[in-house]
């Protein structure tokens, strides 16, 4: 087990703070794309049935659109289970734009 009472004390702050901290970081820079970037997304994966299925959420405030960018992270990520099932368009995901993967 760690012992934090024998670090020095700006390291076990540190320890303890910077999990928080990227976690923060994470989530602005999923916010960012999800206001900025999500309507260019959704474009290009519009053949796709799984994506267009969750597509309303980008209306259900920035929860709905974190939850919409997983989807399509997902969807991107792991394209050939999607494909098998016919939830996406393969067309769609090998066109995806460079700069949005």
């Amino acid at each position: 087990m760690i012992d934090l009472n024998s670090w020095p004390p700006l390291y076990a702050l540190m320890y303890l703070v910077l999990p928080f901290v990227f976690g923060m970081i994470g989530m602005g820079i999923g916010l960012y794309l999800a206001y900025t970037r999500l309507p260019a997304m959704l474009e290009a994966l519009k053949h796709c049935r799984d994506v267009m299925l969750w597509a309303n959420l980008k209306d259900a405030g920035p929860f709905g659109r974190l939850i919409l960018l997983a989807r399509i992270s997902a969807t991107v990520l792991f394209p050939r289970l999607l494909v098998k099932r016919g939830l996406a368009d393969l067309d769609d995901i090998q066109h995806f734009p460079l700069r949005l993967r």
